[in-house]
Parts: C-alpha cells; structure tokens; sequence
C-alpha cells in the first residue's frame, strides 16, 4: 500500500491550558485585542518550552491581532442579539435562540439596521488594527490562509448550525411545517456569510478567495434526502466552483452516499473530521475520491490512551487513508498526559511526516 504524505500539528483547549498554565480566557481576552495577542504570545513561548522537541510553538512568536473571537456560529448569533458568555477555561458561547419568536421563517432577512450597526463596528476595528499594526498582522474574519494543506480559502460554518443557534428546535419542525422558509433561511445566512466576508476583504485590500471552506456539523440532525434538498445547494453556492475544504464534526456516516454527489464538480479537495465522531474514513474516501483528509484525535484519545495505544491509533488512521493526503491533529484537554504527545509525534515520524505545524487549536479569526 501506498504511503500517505503526512503532515501532523498540536492542537490545544481552553481548559488544558487554564489548568496548566494557568490561563484565563475570560472577557478581557476575547474583548482586548492587544491584550489578546501578547497573551496568546506567551500561550505560543509556554508551548514550545513544553513540545518544542517535536517543532511546535516558538520562542518568538509573531504578533497576531484579531477583530474577534467568535467563530461565525456564534458571532451570527451575537449579531442577531444574543449575549456572549465568558469562561476562564472553555471558548465563548451564545446560549439563547434570538429569533425563535419571529412569525414566520420567510420574514427572516439578515440585513437589519441593527445587525449592519454591529457589522459596521467590527469593520471599523478591523481598519483600527490594520491602521496600527498592518493588515499582515491582522486575522481576517471569515478567512483562513491556510489550513490542512488547503491555502486563501473564504470561510464559513454550516447553515444549519448557524440557523439553529438562531431559530433554536424550532427550525427541526419546520423542515417538514415550512420547508420554503427553511431554504430561505440558509439562502440569507449564505448571502449574510459571504457579504460580510466581502466587506472585511474590502477592508484588507484582498480579492476574492481562491479556495472555500464549509461546515456540514449540523448536518447530523438530518437524512441523506434532507441534505441533498436543503443544504447541498447552499454548500456548493458558497464553494462557486472553488476547491472546498468540508468540515464536520459529527458523525455522517449516513451520509457520505449524497456527500459523493458534490463531486460531480471535484469540488471537495479536503475532507475535515473528528475521531469522538466515529467516522468511517473508508466511506469517506469513497465519497470523496480525490480529498486530502485532515483528522483530529479528539479530547478522549489523550486521557485514556496509553502511549502504545496511541501509537496504534494513529498508525490505524494513516493505514485507512491508504495512500491519501493525510494532516493529523492531536487536541489537547485537560489532563492529556505528555507521554501521549510524545508517543503520537515519535509514531509520525517515524512514519515520514512533515514537521509539525505550531499550535493552531484556537487560532481566532
């Protein structure tokens, strides 16, 4: 069997890094930008004393200065309304459903006084930190410059998730009590997603992206048909032709036989997914005839995993890729043991991957 072309990176939570070293996220960090980037400075310095033997932080990190920390999940569901919670170990969270009491789903429109209001207030801090720090220093929202071997990729999350955060299990119901207002909600979050990507590229001065990356996470809630109704359309909208990353985090397996459909245009370059989810990268694979795979060993491999057993892990997964494109992640938690670390980048190099990524597990855009 063909060997895969390994590239592998460490990746770190909140609460490992609160419990030890001590770092708090609460608000000051998500709402003080330079305040952010001399913590996430020392979060960079304090890895690599810790896992620089196998390449990953540095001792002199660059500055790094982002407009926000939400992702788009939640920065959609802040723009809508809801309140931010902050924690000292774990990422921010929008807990309430803004517009679960709106009449009707078709009276749904994203462009709003007050949603453009907020908008305009984190354009205006992107120009604030470019005008002081370049726009090279300067995380681009709903952008990633790369990611799992894929480079200038426009961003968004699922539509399904975004709309769930916003219409809570309501939108559940009517998938069957209104499908025509469930597709014209994902139509708005698309359009919301890339008009707001197009006025930060504006911002910084950049074209429009080569590549795309989508999530399908909420795409566990539904079925094959559900998916090829409702989200295939929106999901290869938002690609427009370009080589697509896709990211889920759930398990789909149910689902790769329509996810295979979106390969009609080649457009999955690179297939996202998580071990806790139990995906069967086999199926993936088949889906997805000509994808990298980026796979993340998530929280539980690292807290009950002994070092063989991680090594065996890993080697399980790159002998599944058969032969693939193969970006590996290991997520640090709480309580995540060095020796599992250890054994998880000796097993990569020994079977020829590239040198470690730095950290990356929260890189906020």
């Amino acid at each position: 069997m063909r060997r895969s072309r390994i590239s592998c990176q460490l990746s770190v939570y909140p609460d490992y890094l609160n419990a030890e070293m001590g770092f708090d996220f609460s608000e000051r960090f998500h709402t003080d930008p330079e305040y952010r980037n001399e913590k996430w400075k020392e979060v960079v310095r304090w890895v690599n004393s810790r896992f620089g033997r196998w390449g990953c932080g540095h001792p002199e990190p660059d500055d790094s200065y982002s407009v926000t920390t939400l992702d788009s999940v939640h920065l959609t569901s802040h723009l809508f309304g809801s309140k931010v919670t902050f924690y000292p170990d774990r990422f921010p969270d929008c807990h309430d459903y803004p517009l679960s009491s709106i009449p009707a789903l078709r009276e749904f429109v994203w462009r709003t006084d007050e949603v453009m209001r907020q908008v305009r207030l984190l354009l205006c801090e992107a120009k604030r930190l470019i005008d002081l720090f370049g726009a090279q220093r300067v995380a681009m929202p709903y952008y990633y410059s790369e990611y799992a071997g894929m480079t200038d990729m426009e961003a968004a999350h699922c539509p399904l998730t975004i709309a769930y955060r916003l219409f809570g299990e309501r939108l559940l119901v009517e998938l069957y009590d209104d499908p025509d207002g469930v597709r014209h909600v994902f139509q708005e979050i698309n359009a919301m997603s890339k008009e707001v990507g197009a006025l930060f590229r504006e911002v910084f001065g950049k074209p429009v992206a080569k590549s795309a990356c989508v999530g399908a996470c909420g795409a566990t809630l539904i079925g094959p048909s559900q998916f090829r109704d409702f989200l295939m359309p929106v999901v290869l909208n938002y690609a427009d032709g370009r080589p697509l990353l896709f990211h889920s985090c759930g398990n789909v397996n149910r689902l790769f036989g329509v996810f295979g459909e979106m390969n009609d245009s080649n457009a999955v370059k690179v297939f996202d997914c998580r071990e806790q989810a139990g995906v069967d990268i086999e199926s993936a694979l088949e889906a997805f005839p000509e994808a990298a795979v980026s796979y993340m060993f998530s929280p539980p491999a690292c807290l009950t995993r002994t070092p063989a057993e991680m090594s065996l892990a890993t080697r399980r997964v790159v002998e599944q890729a058969g032969g693939r494109p193969l970006h590996l992640i290991l997520n640090l938690p709480s309580g995540a043991a060095d020796a599992a670390v250890d054994s998880f980048f000796e097993t990569c190099q020994e079977l020829g991957a590239d040198k470690p990524s730095k950290p990356s597990g929260f890189a906020f855009a």
